[in-house]
């Protein structure tokens, strides 16, 4: 799984990411044409992907995303083709 901390060796400097946004995607949609999907929604909405996996105890496959604030990370939650794709979310807040 991603900490925010692992952001800092993303391809995107970190000044201005200040949101990371981790989403565990449905099992239907795992490895499908759905995680470019949200990749493009997420820079669609000023989002940068920082990283995908899979945790191999629970089975459940995470994406990661990097938002400059939290109005941009929640209009990327709040997407109805985002939201079908999701099983669940969390947000933590990145101290600069």
């Amino acid at each position: 799984m991603y900490t925010p901390a692992s952001i800092l060796n993303c391809d995107r400097p970190m000044k201005s990411d200040r949101y990371y946004v981790c989403v565990y995607m449905k099992p239907r949609y795992h490895y499908s044409d759905k995680e470019e999907l949200l990749e493009t929604m997420s820079r669609t909405n000023h989002g940068w992907p920082t990283g995908s996996g899979t945790d191999l105890q629970t089975g459940k496959r995470d994406m990661g995303f990097a938002f400059p604030d939290l109005r941009q990370a929640k209009r990327f939650l709040s997407r109805l083709s985002v939201r079908e794709v999701i099983e669940s979310y969390r947000i933590n807040r990145i101290q600069s």
